[in-house]
């Protein structure tokens, strides 16, 4: 029996195992916590006195977030104010001392600690926002330096490697997956810089001998995981990160059934952001409870006016509504949850004879039931690792509309043109598309 672990006074060190996050025992450990913001803005800014912000905004105390039954921090990073670069109000060793410190405050309140690369810039600008891609120039290096200064804390600091990744803007096709992966970025992407793709960031990590748990956000700000199995880089101690508000495109259970389900059957999932409208996240938290997730609300900030903070104070007094809607949460102990299970395997409803619909039904190295449940559902293969059981509609689908997908690396979908003048045309290694065939 495996021990579902919620809350912890003794933080050991983490690892991934088949879809699971698990501690040196074994015990299956899911993340329930908070961002802190600030320290990606911070040493950047001034304050309407001219004066330099601190680099961790208020009187932060882990204590405080521990005590509402929260068991991670999520800590946003600036790669210009860590590498001390382009001139920010602190110098790199100021500023990764800060960190350093904060991350050891967290530790030693037996939290678990997620670093998290937030702002960024390229060349000699200063990293004042978010970019839609990490940057050749500094990226990669700050990774080379945050891996080889956490990578022997016992695991329990998780790296996010790029906070939200949109090129594209909201365009979620295989050639932005391409861009993210390997920063191999066509004109639509619009990066104008010089780019480092997923692949980039964690051979940097693992280039300095850490082995820690390695989150990676999709597409679309985060939000879009669809191909991330498809895309994402193989290594051991890999997991997704999402990003989850009602803003977002992938904002329905429908969405998350057919986009997000996959993902989380296969590799951990950590909703490393959601927020900040109540009714909303309550939806989002009781479904990812039914999937044994982990997930962060954002944020544990004193921000005045503003719906996105947790908190009035850093004695951790809740805000009226957000606040107390987390806490309330956290208090509640995740009753979907069991407190212990039979783990031996990966299914979250143990043996089953059928398969729910949107459900995993077959794959490379699959070894569950096959046959939906819903009779007017069947067997679709996505690719080569997954198949999933949709609607007889979908099936039935067998060739690709008008430019469309229909080919490239790891695809697994039709790869006939369902017009007769449109023919399958190869645009790089990972996309071919449906086109008229005037075009060719």
């Amino acid at each position: 029996m495996l021990l579902i672990v919620l809350l912890w006074s003794v933080v050991v060190g983490l690892e991934v195992k088949g879809r699971r996050l698990v501690d040196e025992s074994g015990n299956r450990v899911i993340l329930r916590g908070v961002s802190h913001s600030g320290t990606e803005y911070g040493c950047v800014q001034n304050t309407s006195n001219g004066e330099p912000k601190p680099i961790v905004e208020g009187n932060f105390s882990a204590e405080a977030v521990a005590s509402w039954g929260n068991n991670v921090v999520r800590i946003p990073l600036n790669e210009d104010c860590w590498l001390g670069i382009n001139g920010p109000n602190y110098s790199g060793e100021e500023y990764r001392a800060a960190i350093s410190g904060l991350v050891d405050e967290v530790l030693a309140e037996g939290l678990y600690a997620i670093l998290d690369m937030h702002w960024t810039a390229s060349g000699s600008e200063l990293a004042t926002g978010q970019q839609p891609l990490a940057n050749a120039d500094h990226t990669p290096s700050a990774w080379s330096s945050i891996a080889a200064i956490f990578k022997n804390r016992s695991n329990n600091v998780i790296f996010e490697l790029f906070n939200e990744p949109y090129p594209g803007s909201d365009d979620v096709d295989a050639a932005q997956w391409a861009c993210w992966l390997n920063a191999s970025c066509n004109a639509a992407s619009g990066i104008d810089f010089s780019g480092a793709g997923m692949e980039t960031l964690l051979k940097a990590v693992r280039d300095a001998g850490a082995t820690n748990v390695v989150l990676m956000g999709g597409l679309d700000w985060a939000n879009a995981l669809g191909d991330w199995l498809a895309y994402a880089p193989s290594g051991d101690n890999l997991a997704a990160a999402w990003h989850s508000y009602d803003f977002n495109a992938c904002n329905t259970e429908a969405c998350w059934k057919e986009t997000i389900l996959p993902v989380l059957q296969e590799v951990p999932l950590v909703v490393t952001e959601c927020g900040f409208h109540v009714s909303y996240s309550e939806s989002l938290w009781g479904w990812l409870d039914d999937h044994r997730a982990s997930y962060l609300a954002w944020t544990w900030n004193t921000w005045e006016g503003s719906d996105e903070a947790l908190i009035l104070d850093y004695d951790g007094t809740p805000t009226d509504s957000w606040g107390l809607a987390w806490q309330s949460h956290l208090a509640g102990a995740n009753p979907t949850l069991e407190p212990t299970r039979n783990d031996d395997d990966d299914d979250d409803d143990g043996a089953t004879a059928c398969v729910d619909e949107y459900g995993k039904c077959g794959g490379s190295g699959y070894d569950g039931p096959t046959t939906c449940c819903d009779a007017d559902d069947t067997c679709v293969k996505s690719n080569d690792y997954y198949s999933q059981c949709k609607p007889m509609a979908a099936a039935r689908h067998r060739c690709v509309t008008k430019y469309g997908k229909c080919g490239g690396a790891g695809y697994g979908g039709p790869d006939s043109c369902c017009g007769a003048d449109d023919a399958c045309v190869k645009i790089n290694d990972y996309y071919a598309q449906c086109r008229p065939s005037i075009t060719q």
